[in-house]
């Protein structure tokens, strides 16, 4: 489904928002990686409370999967997809930008384009 070139249907989205709970199913049980099992669950939640898998808002999503968070949106906007246009790293900071506050946490938006995506200029 991820190469999938269309647009995914109803049942295809909610197959695809199972993989938070698949991932922290596997992380838990596997002691090196188990200190990333809760934010690899949690990834996906928004600040707004319009996330998945449960809906956190605010202070209830952990620190590191704001963090995930961030970064893995502006790798998916920034690696060529094939149903997607790849964003430029401009358009993807200007996407991060302008979701602050609501999907993602606005101080890790501005540290990430401070250090992270101008630090690799």
């Amino acid at each position: 489904m991820l190469n999938k070139e269309d647009a995914l249907n109803a049942s295809e989205w909610k197959e695809i928002k199972k993989h938070p709970i698949v991932s922290y199913q596997l992380l838990k049980n596997v002691e090196v990686y188990a200190h990333l099992a809760e934010a690899t669950l949690y990834h996906h939640e928004k600040l707004d409370g319009t996330g998945y898998p449960e809906g956190l808002t605010k202070e209830e999503i952990p620190l590191l999967a704001k963090i995930i968070a961030v970064a893995d949106a502006y790798e998916a906007m920034t690696a060529k997809r094939p149903y997607k246009e790849m964003k430029t790293k401009e358009e993807a900071v200007e996407e991060l930008l302008k979701n602050k506050g609501g999907q993602f946490d606005s101080k890790i938006v501005d540290i990430f384009v401070e250090k992270v995506v101008n630090g690799l200029e």
